[in-house]
């Protein structure tokens, strides 16, 4: 009798449930009575033990702490005014005081339902070049601001929210981008601006030109193709004359040095350090703003136990990485008298690629620090830059794939719908385990057709208009006298305002 070679066992492919199988139900409170409230365990939320245990199966506080800090950033988003035809195009809809009350988050009665308050809102400058790529700007001449947009904000928890939270929390919150187009300019800038600055170690392993890489180019639409087309620019007179052409036509960015000094994409470093003197906005940058208001807050609640959150989608993900890791570095967050760091920890969502090796290994030595990655399985952006360059992730990831729920249309192959954060929330609020056999469920009451906010991503069969949430007419209001149609200037006290420092930074 012949020798029998048995057969690997097939992995189990995991299939989507029915919406009814997936829906939420109210037996996900006995999960609850299990563990000790939040105000007890904030620190391990928080990622303390880098979330051992934690991701899989994924913790009920945890779910419901990444969603949170996901809707302070869709608050961003929600606020932002992108009207081509306003003079306030680039700037927030709302004043710092009523952002969270006009988005939804809290009351309208002004009950301190949501246990935040803003402390500051936050706004950014760059390049020309990287203005007219990342930055919304007004075609009047009237316009509130031609060098600024706003980027984000710094909100505190208040006496309320503190109480239930465990202790003063302090969110940092760095806008991403809004259309595909301003997507792919993300991604154009390091094509164009990381040869100077990121010098990645590369490995002799990873020369050589992945296959997927290969066949997405191949794909590529006209609009996505310089995408995969490194070799079209000439970028010889960024190299230093002392360093050497790299082996390989992928690496005609990238010179070799042999340090080990953290590298970071130059793009998002621009964006996070550039100021301009001719903007009241941004006569310091958004570090700088960012940083002055930390040590404010921080010498306020000395007496407290703080931490420090901070918060980003998509290239706003960059950002907040990049601050966290500023944060840290800075020592910022030591305390004296022997007391513990304050913890920084950054939730991201959809985050491209930051920096090299050496970079994510300081991210790992740094006291106090902790990153957590939300990321879809099927999102392209957050594969860039490709790691083949050198690019590295970082922090611990927690892996979603919208394919398992039965609320979205999975016929689409919109790469912004695989990219939405509210896609991203969608999924934390039901994914159940990953592992061989993932599965989906909602374990938290969060409606899905918040999911069609911004996008046109769920099943037909919701009955769920696209990009839904809108101001009413566009903004726009009707003479009572004429009739005719206009669109009318702010109130005063709605017009954007210029943030003084707190402090002379040293």
């Amino acid at each position: 009798m012949g020798s029998h070679h048995s057969r690997p066992a097939r992995r189990k492919i995991a299939q989507a449930p029915s919406m009814e199988e997936a829906r939420y139900h109210s037996d996900h409170a006995a999960d609850d009575e299990l563990l000790p409230p939040l105000s007890e365990r904030w620190r391990e939320i928080q990622g303390l033990h880098h979330w051992k245990g934690l991701l899989e199966p994924l913790d009920m506080d945890l779910r419901r702490s990444v969603i949170r800090y996901g809707e302070f950033n869709q608050a961003i988003y929600d606020a932002f005014d992108s009207e081509p035809h306003s003079k306030y195009i680039g700037s927030s809809k709302y004043r710092k005081e009523e952002l969270f009350q006009r988005v939804g988050l809290q009351a309208e009665d002004g009950e301190d339902s949501w246990g935040y308050e803003v402390s500051r809102y936050l706004y950014a400058t760059a390049t020309s070049h990287i203005l007219g790529r990342f930055f919304l700007s007004s075609r009047s001449k009237e316009a509130w601001s031609k060098e600024s947009n706003w980027i984000g904000y710094v909100a505190v928890a208040t006496d309320k929210g503190k109480e239930w939270l465990g202790r003063r929390d302090i969110v940092v919150v760095w806008r991403g981008t809004l259309r595909l187009f301003e997507w792919i300019d993300d991604f154009h800038l390091q094509k164009s601006e990381a040869a100077d600055y990121l010098v990645p170690e590369v490995d002799a392993d990873d020369i050589g030109e992945p296959s997927w890489f290969d066949r997405l180019r191949d794909k590529a639409n006209e609009n996505w193709r310089f995408l995969f087309d490194f070799e079209k620019k000439d970028v010889t007179d960024l190299h230093p004359q002392q360093s050497r052409e790299a082996e390989h036509k992928w690496y005609d960015f990238f010179h070799r040095t042999g340090h080990e000094k953290p590298r970071v994409e130059k793009g998002w470093l621009l964006i996070y350090t550039s100021s301009d003197e001719r903007s009241p906005y941004t006569q310091t940058s958004a570090r700088d703003q960012v940083l002055d208001e930390l040590k404010y807050l921080l010498e306020k609640y000395k007496d407290e136990d703080v931490s420090i959150t901070v918060v980003g989608h998509s290239l706003g993900a960059s950002l907040a990485v990049l601050n966290a890791y500023d944060i840290a570095e800075s020592g910022l967050n030591v305390r004296g008298d022997g007391r513990e760091p304050v913890l920084v920890t950054a939730v991201v969502f959809g985050c491209p690629l930051v920096g090299d090796a050496a970079f994510k290994k300081r991210c790992e030595e740094l006291e106090g620090l902790r990153i957590l990655r939300v990321k879809n399985k099927r999102d392209l952006i957050a594969l860039y830059p490709p790691t083949f360059m050198g690019y590295r992730e970082v922090g611990k990831e927690l892996l979603v794939d919208h394919q398992l729920s039965p609320f979205l249309n999975q016929a689409s192959r919109t790469i912004g719908d695989w990219h939405n954060l509210e896609m991203h929330l969608h999924m934390v609020a039901g994914s159940q385990g990953g592992g061989d056999e993932p599965s989906f469920r909602l374990a938290v009451d969060r409606d899905p057709a918040i999911v069609n906010k911004s996008c046109n991503f769920l099943s037909e069969e919701m009955h769920i208009p696209g990009s839904w949430w809108q101001e009413r007419f566009k903004g726009l209001r009707r003479n009572a006298a004429s009739g005719k149609w206009y669109l009318p200037d702010r109130p005063a006290v709605h017009e954007p305002q210029p943030e003084c420092m707190r402090q002379q930074l040293s």
